[in-house]
C-alpha cells in the first residue's frame, strides 16, 4: 500500500494528437497502470515484508476509504507464538488519502510485555496484525483484515556480518 505522486512532463510537444479537441498542442497522452486497485471502504491490512530479522521494524499499512480524513487508527499486533500483543497508532500519510502508515518497535532481547509499545520476537516465531473495520459483514458484525509475517533471526546475523566484512 503505498501513495504514489506522477508528474509527467512533455520534452517537445510536436503536433496536436487530437486535432478539434481542447487547445492546440494540449497535452494528450494517457497514463496505464497495470496491477492496481481503487480504495475500497472495506480497510485492509499489510505488512512491510513477508519475514523479519529479530529487532527489525515492521512496516504496518491500512487503506481504507472510510478512513479518509480521520488521521489515525489502531492496530493490533501479536506474537503468535509467545503471546505478546502491542496496540498500534498508524497516522494517514497524507490528508484525506485513508492511508496508514506506521513502524511497530521490535526486540528479541526484551522480556515480553504485552502493552509496552515493543513487540517480543524470537527465532522462528509468526507475527500477526489485525485490523478491525468499521465496516460490516451481511450478519451486521465488522469486518477484519490480518496479515501475517515470520521472524528470522539468522537475517540479523548475515545483515551484521555484512557490514563487518565491508
Amino acid at each position: 500500500t503505498a501513495v504514489y505522486h506522477i508528474a509527467v512532463t512533455a520534452h517537445a510537444l510536436l503536433g496536436d494528437a487530437l486535432p478539434g479537441q481542447g487547445t492546440n498542442l494540449e497535452q494528450d497522452f494517457a497514463l496505464f497502470v497495470s496491477n492496481g486497485s481503487g480504495q475500497s471502504p472495506i480497510g485492509k491490512i499489510t505488512l512491510d515484508k513477508d519475514v523479519y530479522a529479530c529487532g527489525q521494524g515492521i512496516g504496518v499499512s491500512v487503506t481504507d476509504a472510510d478512513l479518509a480524513g480521520k488521521g489515525k487508527v489502531d492496530v493490533t499486533l501479536s506474537n503468535l507464538t509467545n503471546g505478546d500483543q502491542e496496540t498500534l497508532t498508524l497516522n494517514e500519510v497524507l490528508n484525506n488519502s485513508g492511508i496508514l502508515q506506521g513502524t511497530q518497535a521490535t526486540d528479541s532481547a526484551a522480556t515480553k510485555i504485552s502493552g509496552n509499545g515493543i513487540l517480543t520476537v524470537r527465532d522462528g516465531d509468526q507475527i500477526q496484525a489485525v485490523y478491525h473495520d468499521a465496516t460490516l459483514d451481511n450478519q451486521g458484525h465488522p469486518l477484519t483484515s490480518t496479515a501475517e509475517a515470520a521472524i528470522d533471526c539468522a537475517r540479523s546475523e548475515e545483515r551484521r556480518v555484512g557490514k563487518e566484512c565491508r
